[in-house]
């Protein structure tokens, strides 16, 4: 039987799930109410709902105390911009204040291809760009989830699937029926730039009626000093270094990747290893 009678992939083209763009900022994003006018002003015909982040934390009491747990609510913890239709959601622009961190991020359920992906990201976040110039980007990150859902009856045959010789899984990942693995490391896809990636990759086999696998890749770039937002946008060099981090995603597939997955989701070589 061909591998297609086994394994369905997210997309009938590739076997993305959503793909993540993320800024992170210097500073906190002031009045994330402000941000409503721009669905009618920038963004009427591309996001339809607007929310106000909010933040419910429940700190729970141990057995032996003799009182209520807590509860702690936070307001105005972000914003976000939603696409959605009889489908689903398809796009999110989102803004969020975190404890440690502060981020601008665009996630599409929508992907079909890299750079109608990126011209949507910047034609969104440039409309922030403009009004928010005091901005600050500290760094940014590519996240690719790919899935695929194993629809035969038996678990999954995970050598079919993944590469026993590749640069990641150790052997003991596919003595599991179901494993799951967190790696995390730093890379230079090129060797003509020094251009450093820090990475996160969760390979997971979910136990569910049709067994998931799903490869999570991120992928963060640190700027040496922080850029004005609207400066950042206008260089080559975010452009360049994004483009790398899209082309690293597709290195780390084509190692983990069978020959006949690749096929499958129509997987090609990038740039780096036709050099």
């Amino acid at each position: 039987m061909n591998l297609s009678d086994y394994i369905k992939p997210s997309n009938n083209q590739h076997s993305i799930k959503e793909a993540v763009i993320t800024v992170f900022l210097s500073n906190p994003i002031e009045d994330p109410q402000s941000f409503k006018g721009l669905q009618e002003a920038e963004f009427k015909g591309i996001f339809n709902t607007f929310n106000i982040r909010n933040e419910v934390k429940v700190h729970i009491k141990p057995d032996n105390v003799e009182s209520v747990s807590d509860f702690s609510r936070k307001e105005n913890r972000g914003f976000t911009f939603i696409q959605e239709d009889e489908s689903g959601i398809r796009q999110v622009l989102q803004g969020v204040n975190e404890e440690d961190r502060t981020f601008l991020s665009f996630h599409t359920l929508d992907y079909s291809r890299w750079q109608l992906f990126f011209d949507l990201y910047l034609s969104c976040i440039k409309p922030i760009a403009q009004k928010h110039a005091e901005f600050q980007i500290e760094a940014f990150s590519l996240h690719y989830i790919d899935e695929f859902t194993w629809i035969f009856d038996d678990n999954p045959d995970l050598e079919r699937i993944f590469k026993k010789n590749n640069n990641y899984l150790p052997i003991s990942f596919f003595e599991k029926s179901f494993p799951k693995i967190i790696l995390s490391f730093t890379t230079n896809p090129s060797e003509q730039n020094d251009t450093v990636y820090t990475d996160q990759l969760n390979i997971s086999v979910i136990p569910t009626m049709q067994p998931t696998i799903q490869i999570s890749h991120n992928s963060t770039y640190q700027f040496s000093q922080p850029i004005d937002i609207n400066h950042l946008l206008s260089q080559d060099i975010f452009q360049e270094k994004i483009f790398q981090a899209h082309y690293h995603n597709k290195d780390v597939l084509n190692d983990l990747l069978t020959d006949e997955i690749r096929n499958q989701i129509s997987l090609t070589q990038s740039p780096n290893q036709l050099q």
